[in-house]
């Protein structure tokens, strides 16, 4: 190496590092201007590089002349410096080989900077506005620092002396030309504080803006910020300023929009191509485009075996941003190591018997320098992986929104909503925060290994103890963390399990409360939160391992450390003792991290699993035609013996399909409930996964007009729900709502059009709820529809319209593939199908023997509708409630009342005692110091007792007893033997660690409970709302409730107050032991205690609301993602999906612009009170130079002096850190509280009492001038209403929309509030009857059955209440016998998808009959069932209901004849009632006008009610001679046919039926 140095130098002397006022040349040369120049040039090489591999380069070129100004400066400074290395070239004889060296690394560095100017050139506005940019300024400000000392050498070298500069001195030429060198170099740094004259419109965001060329003006961010603002972070001002003029009532009163980088649509992209990077090549050899019109087939994916490969598509991504930042990292860390070493220059100097100011003075300021620059290197690390971090989630959660709108609905069924929320809530946030811990993983190694090698350094073999500590540690870390991984993994699973529960339970609320199922589907989500609190226990307890650990780990270290070196005989000096315990305390912070920074991964890890298994799901990707085998010139869809399936592939939903449809046919598919008829659309639409068989489409390249019985319609408008995104054309508007009978609904709305729709239509009837999703998909005119059995719950004059003037109206040149149950509208077909268990039995021409015409006699309805009364109940969009202001000192007393005041004052109370113990020992550590000075005969080893926290806070507070003299200790009764010292110091230290383990044992009870009781709370509250609330509410904002906030309850709070409680407690026992050792300490307390209070108001006024507005903007991310979930469907169909993911990625934005602006004011605080460490240590260093100057220096003081003022502004800084991330953390804690104490309950009378079982014994019903309003509403829901229901009969009610029927059962359930009146049941009035015992002791079918994902078991009994032989009977009862035959019997899996409308219906009544109540109400059950099942359920209830009350909103005359009384209502009001067979025969009954109205009723004065028999026995001698004709055999009998031989014509048709 010396040799190396040698030949560098040449003639001098490489070590010499001070020469006169001067460095050394060669030092110079080596060490000051060569690193910068390598710095410099590999940073401009790394941007060309990035340049090249990128597309920033591209564009059109941008003429900003200051640009030119620093390309004309660069080619100067390179210019002067060609000469500078020419002519000492020839005029110097023997030039040292390091002045080439470092003159060719300058002139190398200029020509790349100059070159990355140069190729930056066509997208300047956006770079030089960046963070590249910012790292090539910095590298030239480094360059100036680095000529300036060449330039202050160089004249030094001519004049010889530090005198004053002469008018001689400039002739020299390398003066001369190094100052012409500097002159450029500061007009390069002063070019930077010249706005760039950028367009306005450069800097718009161009895909933000509205269509139509709207622009939209940003609000200025980093990007518009100066070099200075951008590096000092002042920029962010403005979102301070702005908060303390207003409170952020949204996200768009931010001050700041996102910057470019943060553009999520931008970093999808990037880690979309990234994912195909990965992804195995497709076996198309085509190059062209594929013809999306063709069907889908499964994209390639990796195989879920590579377990890297969501890994490796994050690296491609954004490596290039992470990487560099490692050096960052390197810089950041080689600066914290510095300050012991520095400190030890410093003591050093100190220990001499005449130590140099000047010296002393230049490891000060190098000390405040380091402090200052380390300030500003970690604030902007913190802040750019961050950002990184934000730009990974985004990505994530954009990836995630692409996946699910490009997977079809039978894969993506496998996963629950909850799953897929955890998705992109924890998980994304799980992934994109372990960028801290990817770095981690090598920057702790490495910073341990460095203090080791000084540790070596300084104390010789004894650094072997803290290695030998650091070895014994790391098995206990591996196996903490293995432990953290494996309850991680639970504890996520056990979140998606409780999660998806609770969206099935508030996705059907109102039936949950029809059925009084609160208490117990409340105890069933006790179970699942009680498993998830055993994992959150246990990772508690590891957690608090961790913690003891990182509490006693300076204790042990720094007796192992300090006690070995004097056990082997080491000496004890100033600068060795405080250098040793500052590199010991730098150690023990990456120790105690290792466990942290391995969770953090394994949680990582953890995530990435969980995200890559929904990523590797194949996508839906289009394939051309066999071309072997296309498509018929007619054909528009062919089957070519297709199978279809939901996850086996060996057990088909659809078997062996053949069949094909030609352009403009009209093909109406039949068959029973469960025959597959719905998942035939589902695979027409390719939502199925086909098992075998070819599937081809044609002209489906907009996709196809989908509409079934599931509706699912967007929050909004009535308008915005039929165009659903598209170009509003009047002419086609009104000619769509026309056909589809809307206009009077909405000509009957009080808003028109504008209506509100609510949440998934829920202030619509179900009819219209239909009519509207059917109006939606003719609206896009699109080629091919697929329509399901929307007809059963609509009036038969409006199905008679839809067919006549939708259907084979403004449709008729469209291809239809129409599923119904009403045999009369077959007629019109071109072709009919009929399947039975998911197999063709017969296709062809629909007039054949036994098949009945289109006519009167269809399936007869009444008009009539399931809800709708109140929709008026929302006129405004909704508003989630929040809180302005400081966090409510109530939120904190409600968190330590739920975790329980006996644990809040075990944890305050083993806390004090550990500060306590703690101070203590510091104190005697002081007085043994002194008894060391004060008897000799005392060794000094037990000095090495004293750990870096002691010494940090304590060491100071002997100053006081550096007095005191022999006699003092005399007085005292103090023992000079250094065992009394070590026994009375190693009780105190006993009794700190027993407190440290008290305290940790405490707060996992007190962790737990708080989290537990929030959450019961929480459920117990929401689950007693009224069912307005729900209608009011979002789906989206319970689940934000249960899952981002609850998470927050469950993780952060807990930690946040464990650590501001530690920091509370440590900075009262510092400021205390300080001011009993240092007094004078106390003249910068004040001033700092103003400005530290101050700072963090001004910060904290912001960052709360910003923090409130970050997590309701989480509400419309969840509310986006059930709302997108729940009609994947259609959005496949609609080819919606471009739309809804441009709808994702502004919600997106929004919630991201609030995450960022809440990052930008964290770190603007970071760096603001670092810097004010740096201030601390600065006022602390003038008060030592002061000492030194006028003062004789005792170096143990001075050295306290310097380590207290780290620690002191450290502790400070500590607090307020924590006390901020408590008040943000407090936020969740807060929104819970909202819905724990601030909701609506539902009323209920004090003396409300609980009856038997068997009540009502009779079934008697009285309504009694009942009368209703919805909250908001100015009308009435029922008005007066006087019922009286004997026992044992059957009542029918009919009426239109909004009349009142649906209202009639909500009061009878107690789900609505009486405005006057009473009803009486058994002589019993209701309002006396506890809302559990009267819904209990009643029994409602609703229209929407609820069916829980599980097996048959679960969603028949899902509590668990009858034996499976009474649950067998009643499947048997319903006739559904076939569950009870397969092999899995009632274990077989269900789902709301997997099950027909009817087979939901069928477990519905299943349901009714195991509750066995006297009164059964029917809520339009069967009108979404086939007329066979509609038979079955009306058979059943006349058999196994016999005896009981039924009141039945009735739909179908047929129905409503059967029963013993009809109560016709009209706005709320019974304007009739009586036998309906008698009302149907007097021409002027409401009953009889309401029949003719639906085409029920004969206009004449005959026997309407004998015309409606005589329908009735048509329908179903056309039925039976139906199914007498059908063939019920095996597949052999299956009529199939060949594409392009369909039978057309009657002709042979008796035949083609056998």
């Amino acid at each position: 190496m010396s040799s190396f140095l040698d030949v560098l130098c040449k003639n001098e002397e490489p070590s010499l590092i001070w020469e006169g006022n001067d460095f050394g040349g060669c030092f110079e040369k080596v060490v000051v201007i060569s690193p910068v120049y390598v710095i410099m040039s590999f940073i401009c090489s790394f941007f060309i590089f990035k340049a090249s591999c990128s597309s920033t380069a591209s564009g059109i070129l941008n003429r900003v002349w200051v640009l030119y100004l620093r390309l004309v400066l660069h080619a100067a400074i390179i210019c002067t410096q060609i000469a500078l290395f020419v002519e000492q070239c020839f005029a110097v004889e023997n030039i040292q080989t390091v002045e080439i060296v470092a003159e060719s690394l300058i002139l190398l560095a200029w020509c790349l900077s100059a070159f990355v100017i140069f190729i930056w050139r066509r997208s300047w506005h956006s770079v030089s506005s960046g963070r590249d940019f910012d790292i090539l300024i910095a590298s030239w400000f480094l360059a100036f620092i680095s000529c300036s000392f060449e330039l202050h050498s160089a004249i030094l070298s001519t004049t010889g002396s530090a005198s004053a500069l002469d008018e001689d001195t400039f002739k020299d030429y390398e003066v001369r030309n190094i100052y012409t060198r500097f002159v450029f170099y500061v007009g390069i740094l002063l070019s930077q504080v010249i706005k760039s004259n950028v367009p306005v419109s450069v800097l718009e965001d161009e895909g933000a803006g509205s269509s139509r060329g709207t622009r939209v003006q940003h609000s200025p961010t980093e990007e518009s910020a100066s070099f200075i603002s951008r590096i000092s972070f002042h920029w962010v001002k403005k979102l301070f300023t702005v908060a303390r003029e207003s409170q952020f009532p949204t996200v768009e009163h931010l001050p700041f929009d996102l910057p470019t980088s943060l553009n999520p649509a931008a970093n999808h992209c990037n880690l979309q191509l990234a994912l195909k990077h990965y992804s195995q090549p497709d076996n198309s050899s085509s190059s062209e485009e594929p013809d999306i019109t063709q069907p889908l087939i499964e994209a390639s994916r990796p195989e879920a075996s590579d377990k890297l490969f969501l890994v490796r598509s994050i690296n491609r991504a954004f490596g290039w941003t992470f990487w560099p930042l490692n050096l960052i990292k390197m810089l950041e860390l080689i600066l914290n190591l510095s300050v012991p070493v520095i400190l030890n220059l410093f003591l050093h100097e100190l220990e001499r018997s005449s130590p140099n100011l000047v010296s002393s003075g230049l490891y000060l300021t190098l000390l405040v320098v380091v402090s200052t620059v380390k300030a500003f290197v970690g604030a902007h690390l913190k802040f750019e992986l961050r950002k990184l971090g934000m730009r990974l989630k985004g990505a994530l959660i954009s990836e995630l929104f692409s996946k699910v709108l490009n997977i079809n609905f039978a894969r993506l069924r496998s996963f629950s909503v909850g799953q897929i929320s955890n998705f992109a809530t924890e998980d994304a946030n799980a992934i994109s925060s372990h960028l801290y811990a990817l770095m981690d993983i090598w920057a702790i190694p490495l910073e341990l290994i460095i203090i080791l090698v000084l540790l070596y350094h300084y104390i010789g073999m004894s650094f072997l103890s803290v290695l030998g500590f650091c070895i014994l540690t790391t098995p206990l870390n591996i196996y903490v963390t293995s432990k953290f991984e494996k309850h991680e993994d639970k504890l996520m699973k056990q979140r998606d399990d409780r999660l998806k529960l609770i969206y099935e339970i508030f996705a059907n609320i109102k039936t949950v409360k029809f059925f009084s199922w609160e208490e117990s589907l409340i105890a069933k989500l006790l179970e699942l939160r009680n498993v998830e609190l055993t994992e959150l226990k246990a990772i508690a307890v590891l957690d608090a391992g961790c913690v003891f650990l990182w509490a006693i780990a300076p204790s042990l270290i720094t007796t192992l450390t300090i006690g070995t070196y004097s056990l082997l005989g080491g000496e004890i000096s100033v600068s060795m003792l405080f250098t040793t315990l500052a590199l010991v305390s730098q150690m023990v912070e990456p120790l105690n991290m290792i466990p942290w920074v391995l969770l953090d991964f394994a949680m990582a890890w953890v995530s990435t699993k969980r995200v890559q298994t929904f990523f590797c799901l194949s996508d839906n990707s289009p394939t051309n035609n066999e071309a072997d085998n296309p498509l018929g010139e007619n054909s528009i869809i062919e089957m070519d013996n297709c199978s279809f399936y939901w996850e086996d592939s060996n057990d088909c939903c659809l078997a062996r399909l053949q069949f094909q449809v030609n352009k403009g046919e009209l093909m109406i598919v039949m068959g029973k409930s469960g025959s597959g008829k719905s998942s035939l659309l589902l695979a027409l639409s390719q939502e199925l996964n086909i098992a075998t068989g070819v599937l081809r489409l044609k002209e489906w390249k907009d996709g196809a007009g989908i509409v079934l019985q599931d509706c699912w319609i967007k929050s909004g408008s009535v308008r915005e729900a039929i165009l659903d995104g598209c170009v509003f054309d009047l002419y086609w508007y009104e000619t769509v709502v026309s056909a589809c009978a809307l206009d009077e609904d909405i000509a009957a709305f009080s808003q028109g059009d504008e209506s509100p729709v609510g949440v998934n239509g829920s202030l619509l009837s179900g009819g219209q709820r239909l009519r509207l999703s059917l109006a939606r998909a003719v609206y896009k005119n699109k080629q091919v529809y697929l329509i399901d059995d929307i007809f059963s719950s609509l009036d038969a004059h409006v199905v008679h319209h839809i067919f006549e003037n939708c259907i084979n109206g403004i449709l008729a040149s469209k291809t239809r593939v129409v599923c119904t149950h009403n045999k009369s509208l077959s007629a019109s077909a071109n072709t009919l199908m009929v399947l039975d268990e998911g197999q063709i039995r017969y296709i062809g021409p629909p007039q054949v023997t036994g098949l009945p015409p289109i006519d009167d006699t269809a399936s007869p309805h009444i008009k009539s509708s399931d809800v709708g009364e109140d929709q008026d109940n929302l006129q405004h969009p909704y508003v989630e409630p929040r809180s302005f202001g400081a966090v409510n000192s109530s939120v904190y007393g409600f968190y330590l009342q739920s975790a329980g005041y006996t644990l809040s004052f075990l944890v305050v109370l083993f806390l004090f005692c550990m500060q306590a113990s703690d101070s203590a020992g510091t104190i005697w550590l002081s007085l043994w110091a002194k008894a060391v000075s004060l008897t000799p005969g005392i060794r000094e080893f037990p000095l090495g007792v004293v750990s870096a926290q002691h010494w940090n806070t304590s060491q100071h507070s002997s100053g006081l007893l550096y007095g005191l003299n022999d006699q003092v200790f005399k007085r005292l009764g103090v023992p000079s033997n250094s065992s009394f010292y070590l026994e009375v110091y190693g009780s105190i230290i006993a009794g700190n660690i027993i407190f440290s383990l008290g305290r940790v044992l405490s707060f996992i009870p007190f962790q737990i409970a708080a989290t537990k009781i929030l959450h019961n709370k929480m459920l117990m509250s929401i689950m007693q709302t009224p069912l307005h609330f729900f209608d009011a509410t979002p789906l989206g904002v319970i689940i934000n409730r249960f899952s981002s906030d609850v998470y927050t309850v469950d993780s952060d709070v807990p930690i946040e107050v464990n650590i501001f409680a530690a920091n509370l407690c440590y900075i009262v026992g510092v400021v205390v032991v300080t001011c009993y050792g240092l007094p004078y300490i106390i003249i910068s307390f004040v001033p700092l205690s103003v400005f530290y209070f101050f700072i963090q108001r001004y910060y904290r006024r912001a960052v709360r609301e910003v923090k409130r507005l970050y997590s309701m903007s989480q509400s419309p991310l969840f509310s986006h993602f059930e709302e997108t979930l729940g009609g994947v469907s259609y959005i496949h169909s609609f080819r919606s999906s471009a739309a809804v993911q441009n709808t994702g990625m502004k919600i997106l934005k929004t919630y991201q612009r609030a995450e960022y602006c809440l990052t930008a004011a964290n770190v603007w605080l970071r760096l603001r009170l670092e810097l004010l460490t740096a201030l601390v240590i600065a006022f602390v260093s003038c008060v030592v130079l002061i000492q030194m100057k006028f003062d004789n220096v005792d170096a143990s003081r001075l050295g306290l002096g310097l380590t207290l003022a780290f620690s002191i502004s450290q502790a400070m800084d500590y607090l307020i850190s924590s006390f901020t991330d408590l008040e943000k953390s407090f936020v969740a804690a807060e929104r819970v509280m909202q819905f724990t104490e601030n909701l609506p309950r539902e009323k209920e009378s004090d003396h409300a009492m609980s009856v038997y079982s068997s009540w009502p014994e009779l079934g008697n019903i009285t309504f009694s001038a009942v009368t209703v309003r919805y909250k908001n509403c100015t009308t009435r829901a029922l008005n007066n209403v006087n019922i009286s229901i004997r026992t044992g009969e059957k009542v029918a009610i009919v009426g239109r929309t909004g009349a009142g029927k649906s209202t009639l059962f909500l009061a009878l359930f107690k789900l609505v509030d009486l405005e006057r009146g009473s009803i009486i049941i058994d002589d019993v009035n209701i309002t006396e009857i506890s809302n559990k015992s009267l819904r209990k002791s009643l029994t409602i079918i609703p229209q929407q059955p609820l069916i829980f994902s599980g097996t048959l078991r679960d969603t028949l009994d899902p509590f668990s209440d009858h034996s499976d032989e009474e649950l067998k009977a009643a499947l048997r009862q319903t006739e559904m016998v076939h569950y009870l035959n397969s092999k899995d019997g009632l274990n077989s899996e269900v789902a709301l998808g997997t099950l027909s409308t009817g087979e939901s219906q069928l477990i519905s009544l299943a349901r009714a009959f195991l509750r066995k109540s006297r009164i059964v109400c029917l809520d339009e059950a069967t009108s979404n069932v086939d007329s066979d099942t509609e038979q079955l359920v009306q058979r059943l209830l006349q058999n196994q209901l016999s005896g009981c009350t039924v009141l039945a909103i009735a739909h179908r005359i047929e129905t409503v004849l059967d029963y013993d009384r009809v109560i016709v209502m009209s706005q709320g009001s019974i304007v009739e009632e009586g036998d309906p067979r008698k009302l149907l025969q007097k021409s002027s009954s409401h009953f009889h006008l309401l029949a003719k109205s639906s085409g029920l009723a004969s206009s004449g004065q005959g026997d309407s009610s004998g015309m409606m028999k005589e329908s009735l026995s048509i329908e179903r001698s056309h039925h039976s001679s139906f199914q007498e004709s059908s063939p019920t055999g095996s597949g052999s009998s299956h009529q199939s046919y060949r594409p392009g031989s369909v039978h057309r014509s009657s002709q042979g048709s008796s035949s083609d039926i056998q």
